[in-house]
């Protein structure tokens, strides 16, 4: 017997529940990427730190809420993590666990 791809077939024993699941046909999709339109020029904006404190209060004046790459002056080349809260759209402020100087990066 030739049965069509989408067909089930339940085989039963009377007193023994059945459960069927099955995977809907997907039919085969190809996607062509198309280059859309660039996006808005977005800023940078570097903020240094140079004497040590707990918190940094950064007026990047960005317009947005940018995410921070954080380096401690003990740590120059390697970003580390904190808490960092934006008041608004154009201040970071950065909360460390004790005074460290250095620089953010957005």
């Amino acid at each position: 017997m030739i049965l069509a791809a989408d067909t089930n077939v339940v085989v039963s024993t009377p007193g023994i529940p059945n459960f069927v699941t099955s995977t809907p046909h997907v039919p085969n999709v190809v996607i062509a990427p198309v280059v859309g339109p660039p996006g808005a020029a977005g800023g940078a904006f570097r903020f240094t730190q140079t004497v040590p404190a707990s918190t940094w209060t950064i007026a990047h004046n960005l317009g947005r809420y940018p995410v921070f790459n954080l380096f401690p002056a003990d740590s120059p080349n390697t970003p580390v993590f904190t808490d960092v809260t934006y008041p608004d759209d154009n201040t970071a402020v950065v909360e460390w666990p004790t005074a460290v100087s250095g620089r953010a990066e957005a």
